[in-house]
């Protein structure tokens, strides 16, 4: 019994320390923007014929969501289920995420900040951060869709950050994060890309013409998305190795996506294919329509899920996040056994 209660404190003692999240900061594109692109723009002078809000009706009718969906994303279903709220940076909030942002540059103007200068500023006053909070961080996306297009260089003359660029620069944010405390951050993947209507739209277009072209283009894009997660994986398995204390949490955008679409009816899906709004929703000028259901779309826009979709992915990711119960349940665990070993 001795020898039992001995190796139960030494596990015990062994479990890595879990707290619930004294906080919660995002960084990355629209996928996780809760307002910061539409307040940037409104305070700029805009060219003849350019909306006066970002989005606008009827992508946002009412002007209040300042989101790149329906409703709710992710990150205000993740901020919730911890006990927080996702708030726009630009009010002094814990959402540093800029829609349109690369993980360089933000494609509209220098007002706007790509996701390493989202973390640049968060990390610019003096003292450490919150080591206790919780960061996320999601980004990629845009990238590979610049990567796709084989140009050099952006609208905007940016040059365009390669593969292995783009998940340096991932790195690179994770590691300024880390220097100046953070311990806890969550990381998600990249969907594939030949999944969201935009790029499912370009494919089937070129189908009309070209099948053979359009599949290989296909698989072309399928397999950018496959070679940046896995290299993304590599590279957060080293920084986790590397870098004492850090715990990265590494969500699989990929394979949950798939998992959804081949599942879409017991989530209450029926449309996976198609755009809910079917308007402008790269410069916003409006027109389109808005589906009647949207809860029953997985794609709100060309590139952005829904809420409901949001909604999926903000619990999972939640349900990924280490409970401060687990301690608790180890306890548990090594309690009764030591009981029961005392009985006989």
């Amino acid at each position: 019994m001795r020898h039992l209660l001995s190796a139960a404190v030494s596990l015990f003692l062994s479990v890595p320390a879990l707290a619930a999240p004294t906080g919660i900061y995002f960084f990355g594109d629209s996928l996780t923007d809760v307002g910061n692109a539409t307040m940037v723009y409104t305070t700029l002078t805009h060219p003849p014929g350019a909306p006066a809000t970002v989005p606008g009706p009827p992508y946002d009718p009412l002007g209040g969501n300042r989101r790149g969906s329906n409703g709710k994303l992710y990150a205000d279903i993740l901020a919730e289920g911890l006990g927080f709220s996702a708030t726009p940076s630009e009010t002094g909030g814990n959402d540093y995420a800029f829609g349109g942002a690369r993980t360089r540059y933000q494609t509209l103007g220098s007002e706007y900040k790509g996701i390493l200068e989202q973390v640049a500023t968060f990390t610019a006053p003096p003292g450490p951060v919150d080591s206790g909070a919780l960061y996320v961080l999601w980004g990629g996306s845009n990238n590979l869709q610049d990567i796709i297009t084989g140009k050099a260089v952006d609208v905007n003359g940016h040059p365009i950050p390669n593969l292995s660029q783009t998940i340096g620069d991932i790195s690179s944010a994770i590691q300024t994060l880390y220097a100046d405390g953070a311990r806890e951050i969550l990381v998600p993947n990249v969907a594939d890309l030949t999944l969201v209507p935009r790029i499912r739209e370009q494919l089937n277009a070129l189908a009309a013409v070209n099948p053979a072209a359009a599949a290989a283009q296909g698989a072309q894009i399928r397999g950018l998305s496959m070679a940046y997660n896995a290299g993304l994986a590599t590279t957060l398995g080293v920084l986790e190795q590397n870098l004492t204390g850090l715990e990265i949490i590494d969500f699989d955008i990929f394979s949950n996506l798939n998992e959804i679409i081949a599942n879409a009816a017991s989530y209450g899906f029926t449309d996976t294919t198609h755009r809910c709004y079917t308007g402008d929703d790269v410069n916003f000028t409006g027109g389109g329509t808005v589906c009647s259901n949207p809860d029953a779309y997985l794609w709100w826009d060309g590139i952005h899920p829904t809420t409901a979709l949001h909604t999926i992915l903000g619990q999972r990711m939640l349900a990924a996040v280490p409970e401060p119960t687990t301690l608790m349940l180890v306890a548990l665990a090594l309690t009764v056994t030591f009981r029961l070993r005392a009985r006989t």
